[in-house]
């Protein structure tokens, strides 16, 4: 459809051999949220990728998208809602603390260990 994509990832990955990319970079993290966010705006200016949407792949990079919406705002598109919004899906823990308080039926669930975020 003559759509240009970009893909930018820090794992080995067939998607970058993909015939529909137009791009394809490997960076060295996406995992922490600040080199990610540094990244992304790094690449967008200097590949003028202004006005492009970012997919998310991973749940670190939703969360990462989603508590840095303003500031990707700048050169991108970016449809993930606001973390306080994100939050609640995910993590299942969070998920059902909203259904119970909504007194939404949900599955008897039991967490070996504490919370990790």
């Amino acid at each position: 459809m003559g759509v240009p994509v970009c893909v930018i990832d820090d794992e080995h990955s067939i998607s970058r051999f993909s015939r529909y990319a137009t791009y394809s970079v490997r960076v060295p993290d996406l995992r922490q949220e600040e080199p990610t966010v540094k990244t992304l705006l790094g690449l967008g200016r200097s590949l003028n990728l202004q006005g492009w949407v970012l997919f998310p792949t991973r749940d670190e990079i939703v969360a990462t998208l989603a508590r840095n919406r303003s500031t990707l705002f700048e050169i991108f598109r970016v449809p993930v809602p606001e973390w306080d919004t994100v939050h609640w899906m995910l993590d299942k823990r969070d998920t059902y603390q909203l259904a119970k308080q909504l007194n939404i039926p949900f599955p008897k669930t039991w967490s070996p260990s504490p919370k990790k975020l």
